[in-house]
């Protein structure tokens, strides 16, 4: 079995951390430039975050473990 990072955490625990900051998803999305719907779709598990917008906010997030080329 392969194991899991400090950093990296499930969707619900992402998702429980807005709740307790009081951040929106729309709110932080725009404050990083990603479309909302790609943090949406990430969350929802419909995204898996492989390349492009969805890669970066996945890193951002701490879904996956990874480096952001600009």
């Amino acid at each position: 079995m392969r194991k899991k990072s400090a950093k990296q955490r499930t969707p619900a625990e992402v998702k429980e951390e807005f709740v307790f900051k009081g951040t929106t998803i729309s709110g932080w999305a725009r404050e990083h430039q990603i479309g909302r719907h790609v943090v949406y779709g990430l969350l929802s598990g419909r995204l898996s975050g492989r390349s492009g917008q969805p890669h970066k906010a996945a890193v951002l997030l701490g879904l996956k473990r990874g480096t952001i080329v600009t």
